[in-house]
């Protein structure tokens, strides 16, 4: 039987690698290679901006998914009687 094993860019060290590439690569390209102007940095804060927000709403709606499935099955194993008060966690 196969083990199973989680994909690479669930890894930290991964993910944190790939940042850090990043990082080198856009100063690279945006401070050296076309040094760009003042509008045009504000223009990237917008973007990066723009891009962490819907980040953090993102990992909000996983961390509520996961919250409500864990708060389900507690309550679900705890007292099955207490379905009748929260008929939500059916």
């Amino acid at each position: 039987m196969d083990r199973f094993t989680f994909p690479a860019f669930t890894n930290v060290w991964v993910v944190l690698s790939i940042f850090a590439a990043e990082v080198v690569l856009f100063h690279l390209l945006l401070v050296f290679w076309l040094k760009i102007g003042k509008r045009a940095w504000k223009i990237v804060d917008y973007i990066w901006l723009s891009l962490a927000a819907l980040g953090i709403f993102g990992a909000a709606g996983q961390a509520r998914q996961l919250v409500a499935t864990n708060t389900g099955a507690k309550f679900k194993s705890a007292n099955p009687n207490i379905l009748h008060a929260a008929p939500f966690f059916r």
